[in-house]
């Protein structure tokens, strides 16, 4: 049995969508041209028109594929495992790689940057992101693993924003990616130190080694 075809306009719109992406990744939004979007995805104006009634409307769309794919990666953590630092370890890598390897997520990203942050989107998103953190920290310090002195909001506001700059590094050359997996290695060595007791850390630092040596050969595959 034959499969249905896609609609003829989410062909069209994933097209255009696809093309404003490169073209936000290598010019950012003032820059960016509309006539090389339509060029490059082989449309007219008025049928990108039909989908965007402007530039910052495909920017938009970027950023809520980048805010959805961050995000879906949050939802596949186990809230109720106890491995609330584990978790956290592994979400870093797999929201880094996401906007180091996913062009739209990359752009997505960019934009966040570049327009998110004047009508709140930004602010928004990232402080859903520390929420589901912070969850996840208050887990990690019911388990001891983390100490317990230590203000959970207050850190996990510290880790999104370090993670929010170690991503918008990544974002601009998929192929620094392996520098930038060791860059956030170093980064939770930090953190590990301030907020592991010294009784646990050796654990932890095992597991964050075995999580960069994946994180390198995944994106090595």
């Amino acid at each position: 049995m034959e499969m249905a075809k896609e609609p003829r306009a989410e062909v069209t719109r994933r097209a255009i969508i696809n093309s404003a992406a490169t073209s936000f990744i290598h010019d950012g939004y003032s820059s960016a041209s509309l006539n090389e979007m339509c060029a490059r995805a082989g449309v007219t104006k008025g049928a990108m028109y039909f989908h965007f009634s402007t530039k910052e409307d495909l920017a938009r769309a970027l950023v809520a594929v980048y805010s959805d794919k961050i995000l879906s990666t949050l939802g596949a953590m186990p809230e109720q495992s106890g491995l609330g630092i584990e978790s956290l370890i592994d979400w870093t890598f797999a929201a880094s790689k996401v906007i180091a390897t996913d062009t739209r997520a990359k752009a997505g990203a960019r934009m966040m940057q570049e327009i998110g942050r004047r009508n709140g989107v930004s602010d928004s998103f990232m402080a859903d992101i520390a929420k589901h953190v912070e969850t996840h920290l208050d887990q990690a310090v019911a388990s001891g693993d983390v100490q317990s002195e230590i203000s959970m909001d207050l850190v996990a506001q510290n880790l999104v924003m370090q993670l929010r700059g170690l991503q918008e590094e990544a974002a601009g050359d998929a192929q620094a990616f392996k520098g930038f997996v060791q860059a956030l290695n170093v980064w939770w060595q930090l953190a590990l130190a301030a907020l592991v007791p010294v009784s646990r850390r050796s654990y932890f630092y095992e597991f964050l080694r075995r999580r960069t040596d994946r994180a390198q050969a995944e994106f090595a595959g």
